[in-house]
């Protein structure tokens, strides 16, 4: 059987759910019910490489090293893991990686071995310490920031290519400049992703809080700055893919008409649909079953085929959608591309005709 035809960013969690942090807002539990969290084995490692290169496309190959905490199962597995990696890729295959880490383990040697392999780094950061650390403490109750800061330091320091993960939850959801400008201007960040809270219930942001109004405030108050001072700067991965989405060419999952491009590969070797469904229920036997999957997305109600943003967001991620279909961030999301649609269509027609979209920074349009 030849490669499957479509391109797929594997991510991969040798260390399973195994972490050093206690986030109050962690969803991710062990799907495979060991609680003795064996992690992945060197023969489990090659098996799954292979079997990634031989159904991969030709093109870039995307392999994203996640948790839990990656950086348990070690430095070495690592180094072998990225030779290996380097070793199975056909001529036509070129190999990119991305590993999302707490940063409570970094140090020299984590940050050569990245650098030397060019390997992306997310650095989870919620925002200024007193945000940061009233959900993201270690297992002993202890806050995290000052060795976040520590790791981010480092990292830069070894030239290492690096992006802050901010998650948007309770703590942070109603500081949204403060938490942009800490990044911007005391980090000096410019390659930063927010996340938001994609479960009802996910760190006591459930119904009732208002979180998913709080959101779209977040995030249009972000925009704001962003649109006004800093296009073509700081890089923010949601508003660059809400442009792309413009562009017809929607460069994150849940932006797009479909999905089941975003396998998960369990520290055991068995794979999932994706993140959110990694449990047993999701599991599959082959890469070539992500695009019935897939297509599953675009099961939308009536409500969401008559919505004004239906282009931006389509529906959203199928595993924050409620009994009714319709995405419990509806809301958020709605204002946001609202208040965006106008500014990305602009900066969309500027990019066809050979422009550059930063011009939209103290242009009327």
């Amino acid at each position: 059987m030849g490669p499957f035809p479509h391109p797929f960013h594997a991510t991969l969690k040798p260390a399973g759910a195994a972490c050093n942090l206690a986030c109050a807002y962690c969803f991710y539990a062990d799907p495979l019910g060991d609680p003795g969290q064996a992690m992945m084995s060197p023969a489990t490692l090659d098996r799954t490489l292979a079997r990634i290169f031989q159904a991969h496309p030709d093109g870039t190959v995307t392999l994203t090293w996640q948790g839990g905490e990656p950086t348990l199962r070690g430095l070495g597995f690592y180094r072998r893991a990225f030779a290996r990696a380097r070793e199975l890729a056909r001529p036509g295959q070129r190999v990119t990686h991305g590993f999302q880490t707490n940063g409570l383990l970094l140090d020299r040697d984590w940050a050569r071995l990245f650098r030397e392999h060019g390997v992306l780094v997310g650095l989870s950061c919620d925002g200024p310490p007193a945000l940061h650390d009233q959900n993201r403490t270690d297992r002993s109750g202890r806050p995290s920031s000052g060795r976040v800061l520590q790791a981010w330091r480092l990292l830069a320091a070894g030239g290492v290519d690096t992006n802050l993960l901010c998650t948007v939850n309770g703590a942070n959801v109603d500081h949204p400049l403060a938490t942009y400008r800490y990044f911007r201007d005391e980090l000096g960040a410019t390659n930063l992703q927010f996340i938001p809270l994609v479960r009802a219930g996910d760190g006591g942001e459930g119904p009732g809080t208002g979180y998913p109004n709080r959101l779209g405030r977040f995030l249009i108050d972000v925009y704001d700055e962003w649109v006004t001072r800093d296009v073509g700067i700081v890089s923010v991965q949601g508003f660059e893919a809400t442009l792309a989405t413009v562009l017809g060419l929607p460069s994150l999952c849940v932006f797009a008409r479909e999905c089941g491009g975003c396998p998960v590969v369990e520290r055991d070797g068995s794979l999932r649909a994706c993140d959110p469904f990694a449990d047993a229920a999701h599991r599959l036997e082959a890469f070539g079953d992500l695009r019935a999957f897939g297509r599953l997305k675009a099961d939308l109600p009536q409500t969401c085929l008559h919505c004004e943003v239906l282009e931006f967001c389509r529906g959203g991620c199928p595993a924050g959608r409620s009994p009714t279909g319709v995405h419990w961030l509806c809301a958020a999301w709605k204002a946001y591309f609202l208040r965006v649609r106008e500014d990305m269509g602009w900066m969309a027609r500027q990019l066809r005709a050979g422009g550059r979209p930063d011009r939209i920074m103290g242009s009327p349009h």
